[in-house]
């Protein structure tokens, strides 16, 4: 009996190891070997009954992947991978892909999101090694949904796809023979299906027609210090000496429009904007050089600016994207004098301005981003209307709008 019940549980034990190491294979699969690996371009072709998206990599590249269930997207996780390439690639003329997305992930690597016309599945994928001119790749043929061979889920290593419970379920392909190759199409429609035979270069049509640029919006607010540029009081009967309490300070807010080239291989963003400055407040006052009569009080500044910007974004392969702009426009600036003698009433200039940014975004989302920044306006002239009583025939002139912004954001990809 005893011998009996030890080998009950010895086939018991034997049974469940067998069923649970494939799984344990599966979750416990090491992308350690992605470290150091980065993705430098992204090709992709059309075949009879399939598309095709080639990563160019530096080397080995294993990932995970699960596919949605409406079939619509398909997730392919890269663990540890640095992106060197452009992160959106827009497909018109494809037959099954509309659009593939990289979204970095907050700890390296990224996600790279296959966005399907209809739905779509797996159809093959192989790592190949360098030959010729070109490096290590990885190619990943995408099908309709009821063409697939390969489960909806799984992962990637060594060549070798394993479903969500770990069990093989594509291992690495002998080559096709030829007339193989060349039965899935009449000879008029025979295209290449080996990843080798993709042209190196693809033509400037072709790049046309699979990227586009992308619309955004974006909203901003954020705390403003201003000087006024040295003011002055001109008066035709004597000079004076102004001085004012600054910075002037308060909070902005910003809305834009524009328009990214990055999908087109351009790193730049043109955008126009609507800037409003919150008044703000802050001592002033005058001496008579002559007389020495002093009078003193408050200056209220505010400005809206219309501005076109041209920002031009580095790529680092993740999250973060540094950028560098510069913004021409034009401003409506508004200053009013008040003092112990007199009131110098609103006068709004409308003059030329010009600014110069710097900052970083960080991709939260394939269509979200926060944006940190940094803003230096010159916003040209102030100055106020002519006073009035003791202060007749003067005006405050002269004056410089000058501001240093600091700016937080959103932008959202339309």
């Amino acid at each position: 009996m005893a011998r009996f019940v030890r080998s009950a549980i010895f086939w018991l034990v034997g049974g469940i190891a067998l069923v649970a190491l494939p799984v344990l294979a599966a979750v416990t699969t090491n992308f350690s070997s992605n470290q150091g690996v980065s993705v430098a371009r992204v090709r992709s072709g059309e075949h009879p009954g399939f598309s095709r998206i080639v990563l160019d990599a530096t080397n080995q590249v294993n990932f995970k992947y699960e596919t949605s269930p409406d079939g619509r997207n398909i997730a392919v996780e890269l663990p540890n991978i640095r992106w060197n390439t452009k992160e959106s690639h827009i497909y018109k003329k494809s037959k099954n892909i509309d659009r593939v997305e990289f979204v970095p992930g907050q700890k390296g690597g990224g996600t790279v999101l296959i966005e399907g016309k209809n739905p779509i599945g797996l159809r093959w994928v192989r790592g190949l090694q360098p030959h010729g001119k070109r490096g290590h790749r990885l190619v990943v043929d995408v099908a309709p949904k009821g063409a697939t061979t390969l489960p909806t889920k799984g992962t990637f290593a060594k060549n070798v796809i394993r479903d969500g419970q770990g069990q093989v379920a594509s291992a690495p392909p002998s080559a096709l023979p030829k007339s193989r190759k060349m039965a899935a199409a009449p000879k008029s429609e025979r295209q290449p299906l080996g990843a080798d035979t993709m042209p190196e270069k693809p033509s400037m049509g072709d790049k046309m027609e699979g990227t586009r640029a992308k619309p955004y919006m974006a909203l901003r607010t954020g705390l403003y210090l201003a000087s006024d540029g040295s003011l002055e009081l001109d008066d035709p009967a004597g000079s004076h000496d102004v001085t004012t309490d600054t910075p002037f300070s308060n909070g902005l807010f910003s809305g834009a429009i524009g328009v990214d080239w990055a999908p087109t291989g351009i790193p730049l963003r043109n955008e126009f904007e609507i800037n409003l400055r919150l008044e703000s407040e802050g001592d002033i006052s005058s001496t008579n050089r002559g007389t020495g009569v002093v009078q003193s009080g408050t200056a209220e500044l505010s400005s809206l600016n219309f501005m076109i910007n041209t920002y031009y974004d580095f790529s680092l392969g993740s999250g973060f994207s540094p950028y560098l702009g510069l913004g021409l426009g034009f401003s409506r600036n508004r200053l009013e004098v008040s003092t112990n003698l007199n009131t110098f009433n609103t006068d709004a200039t409308t003059t030329f301005a010009w600014a110069i940014m710097a900052g970083a975004g960080y991709r939260m989302a394939p269509n979200w981003l926060i944006d940190f920044g940094y803003r230096f306006l010159d916003a040209g002239e102030l100055r106020s209307n002519l006073g009035t009583g003791a202060n007749a025939g003067r005006q405050f002139n002269d004056g410089n709008y000058r501001s240093h912004d600091f700016l937080i954001g959103i932008r959202y990809d339309i």
